[in-house]
């Protein structure tokens, strides 16, 4: 289905406060994702070196929990089927909705996913943020909804 090469962690959580937000992601060599991560941040200012400025997300663009992401190319990718990398933008989502040990909970009408690594929950809400929501998971398979108003099921 998929295969994630790195996933980059401070799984003390001393630099992190063990805190994982989806910011940047790389599909088919191309990197999406504006701004600078923590580490990177923390090691310019260690350096005397001046931090640059957030980038402001649009104000359109839906809020997700563990999601910090700013970069209208990838919702472009998605979005638009002409684009070089939409399937393969479509298909990392996909496999980040699909492949993990996430649990989701549901917390009345809002879905949450329970996670035992940040870093496992930060990636399948990043798949939600742009439009691959874990739904359910059973004996069965995985239930995914994909924007458009999609339900699949994946055994």
């Amino acid at each position: 289905l998929g295969l994630v090469d790195y996933v980059f962690s401070d799984k003390t959580g001393t630099l992190t406060c063990n805190i994982m937000e989806f910011r940047k992601c790389i599909v088919n060599g191309k990197i999406y994702g504006k701004g600078v991560t923590e580490i990177a941040r923390n090691v310019l200012r260690k350096q005397g070196k001046a931090v640059p400025e957030e980038p402001q997300p649009d104000p359109n663009e839906r809020k997700t929990p563990n999601v910090n992401f700013v970069d209208p190319e990838l919702r472009m990718a998605l979005d638009d089927q002409s684009s070089p990398n939409h399937r393969a933008v479509q298909d990392f989502f996909r496999n980040l909705a699909i492949n993990h040990e996430v649990m989701p909970e549901t917390d009345g009408a809002d879905l949450k996913y329970s996670s035992s690594s940040p870093d496992e929950g930060a990636l399948v809400y990043g798949a939600r943020h742009f439009g691959f929501q874990f739904m359910e998971r059973n004996p069965d398979g995985i239930v995914l909804a994909e924007s458009g108003g999609n339900k699949r099921r994946v055994r």
